[in-house]
């Protein structure tokens, strides 16, 4: 479930796969998440400014944090432990 999660979480970053929803001036990015079968996972708000995500959960539940730095995203839970490691495009 773990890795589901965080596969469905780091194709969803992608531009192409997550369009993202219109930002206002000073808004951090949100992006959502959704299963295959359409039903929403939870989401990320990502600073642009400093590459900070915070990832949570379909109850708003904060599930970890993470950052986007040279073009790699490092993600961890709240336990500080390193969940996965990926390649932004």
């Amino acid at each position: 479930m773990r890795i589901r999660l965080a596969l469905a979480l780091f194709l969803a970053i992608l531009p192409a796969s997550a369009p993202a929803q219109e930002r206002r001036e000073g808004d951090p990015g949100r992006v959502e998440f959704f299963t295959p079968g359409s039903r929403r996972a939870g989401y990320a708000v990502i600073d642009p400014s400093s590459g900070r995500m915070d990832f949570y959960d379909s109850q708003s539940r904060r599930t970890g944090y993470g950052k986007i730095e040279n073009g790699r995203i490092e993600r961890f839970d709240l336990r500080s432990r390193r969940i996965g490691q990926g390649k932004a495009r």
